[in-house]
């Protein structure tokens, strides 16, 4: 299996075991939540510790965007 790429963001941010992709359409954010799982599935594999966030995890930001977290 190989890593996916993510459809184009609007903004990004990155820590120290996650990153957080953003997104102003829901149906984007979707997609790049099914490829966050198929990266973290990858990753799981190689050993790689989330924390205790869920790659794949969509929520709404206050301001209409939707973030996902991704590995």
């Amino acid at each position: 299996m190989e890593l996916k790429k993510y459809p184009k963001e609007i903004r990004q941010e990155s820590g120290s075991k996650i990153g957080w992709l953003y997104y102003k359409s829901k149906a984007k954010a979707l997609e790049a939540s099914e490829i966050a799982k198929h990266n973290a599935e990858i990753k799981t594999a190689k050993g790689f510790d989330f924390g205790y966030q869920s790659p794949g995890d969509v929520r709404e930001c206050e301001n209409g965007d939707f973030v996902v977290i991704i590995p």
